[in-house]
């Protein structure tokens, strides 16, 4: 694809999120993403706030004491509802 060739973000959508969620990735993550970034170029942005809010909440855990298992837990709860 020519680099000045905007990509379909609905093709790009129907090609990584198969993949992203087979790699573990939560769907409703990729949904609550696809929402807020319009353009695929739009992305790495969105989905880098997110992955931040994620280590800001297991930090935040740690520093209270939980042990891994127990972060991984609340992260997962929070993540599913939670809104970007």
């Amino acid at each position: 694809m020519p680099k000045n060739e905007a990509l379909n973000p609905a093709d790009v959508w129907t090609l990584w999120t198969p993949r992203m969620s087979l790699g573990g990735v939560e769907y409703q993550d990729l949904e609550t993403a696809r929402a807020l970034a319009p353009t695929w170029i739009e992305w790495i942005d969105v989905w880098t706030a997110h992955g931040a809010k994620h280590r800001a909440k297991a930090e935040e855990l740690k520093a209270a004491g939980s042990s891994h298992l127990r972060i991984l837990r609340a992260i997962e709860s929070g993540a599913k509802g939670a809104a970007l």
